[in-house]
């Protein structure tokens, strides 16, 4: 379920309730703190997803080449303020599996979506997404048997994405 409000060329996303495959759940729900002097905010926006594996392949991304319990929940909450023609997420705090971090975002209204996001991650466990090199080997394609296809000319471009990303501490072969 959604509602949405445009006013003075403010598009406003009032309430959002949706779940997708993989029990994938996003509400966003209103809120207002401010002033004429500062913005603030209008509402908080929460994500859940508890099969993230299944939602990511339901959109289209292949996660077969990460093991099998990495990219299996994601939580995110923030507050969001929209602008002319954009929506502001600041104050977000994430976590995806056992990883933890802090988040801010700007999402254009437009084809293509562009969104540009500045995260931090006071640690990133890098070994945890490693596959064996048996695993991997298995993942390789034989040369040549990779069919190629060209881009249909119908189709939407896709979203742009900006990512920043400070990591204060990195775990690798450790």
């Amino acid at each position: 379920a959604v509602t949405f409000q445009y006013e003075q060329d403010v598009l406003r996303l009032l309430a959002l309730k949706a779940v997708l495959p993989g029990d994938f759940r996003v509400h966003r729900r209103v809120g207002f703190e401010g002033d004429a002097m500062h913005a603030g905010y209008d509402g908080v926006i929460e994500v859940e997803g508890r099969n993230l594996r299944q939602t990511l392949k339901w959109i289209g991304i292949d996660t077969t080449s990460l093991p099998s319990d990495r990219l299996q929940t994601l939580r995110v909450s923030g507050k969001t303020r929209p602008e002319k023609g954009f929506v502001h997420v600041t104050d977000a705090s994430f976590e995806l599996d056992d990883q933890q971090g802090t988040a801010t975002a700007d999402i254009a209204y437009s084809i293509p979506t562009v969104i540009t996001a500045r995260i931090h991650l006071p640690n990133l466990n890098l070994d945890a997404y490693q596959l064996s090199s048996v695993a991997l080997h298995d993942l390789v394609p034989v040369p040549g048997t990779m069919p190629v296809s060209p881009p249909a000319g119908d189709e939407r471009p896709p979203p742009v994405l900006d990512l920043k990303a400070t990591i204060d501490n990195v775990l690798y072969r450790g």
